[in-house]
């Protein structure tokens, strides 16, 4: 199944009631034999965005077609037996997911702005994409926030990048504890790139004590 559906499995034999537990993920991870296994192998419901090439020749109708159709069409294909629904949405463009708990109806509506109305409109949605804007944040919240302020990382060393990467998770890690906290504690939150600016000022001056060396005369 993949390095991704790897990291997954590794993951989710540490959950304490897999019976009572549902995974969210996306498609760097997912693919059909990795909702099955889970389902069948952990008792395990999983949700996530699919890529086209991992679909095992599912005939879902083409993004060309449901994109004439117009923004909120979708279309989906779902395996009773295997207990696995395969749905694509439109929406800025097309959505893919895959899961083994919820379907698409009922068939709820979400906000998106009209270019030609100049106003927000309503757009059918169904169930599984609500389900899955709900309750996927994590790692998609860190990516975009990661994707705001990249420290620099070209550089001739391989490993530099990676290196500027842990960095850059450890930042925005550290962020969102603060954020937490300021909510908890009911105090002013500095945006993120005011704390990135505060972390690097305290850095620049660790460790600049006074300089040892003769006193003066």
């Amino acid at each position: 199944m993949g390095v991704g559906a790897g990291v997954v499995i590794a993951l989710a034999k540490s959950l304490h009631e897999p019976d009572k537990s549902t995974l969210f993920f996306d498609n760097y991870f997912a693919g059909l034999s990795l909702f099955l296994y889970l389902k069948n192998e952990m008792n395990i419901y999983s949700l996530g965005t699919l890529r086209s090439n991992r679909i095992d020749g599912c005939p879902i109708e083409t993004d060309k077609v449901l994109q004439k159709q117009g923004r909120g069409s979708f279309d989906f294909k779902s395996d009773k037996e295997k207990g696995i629904i395969i749905v694509k949405w439109i929406d800025n463009k097309a959505v893919l997911l895959g899961n083994t708990l919820y379907g698409v109806e009922p068939i709820e509506s979400v906000k998106r702005f009209n270019k030609q109305k100049k106003k927000k409109v309503d757009v059918n949605c169904p169930t599984i994409i609500k389900q899955y804007n709900k309750h996927m944040g994590g790692v998609d919240t860190a990516n975009a926030l990661m994707g705001l302020y990249k420290s620099p990382h070209k550089a001739k060393r391989w490993y530099f990048p990676i290196f500027t990467y842990l960095l850059d998770v450890c930042v925005i890690n550290a962020w969102l504890l603060y954020r937490a906290d300021c909510k908890a504690l009911n105090k002013k939150l500095d945006p993120l790139k005011k704390f990135r600016l505060g972390i690097a000022k305290v850095l620049s001056t660790c460790g600049k004590g006074a300089r040892k060396g003769r006193p003066n005369i």
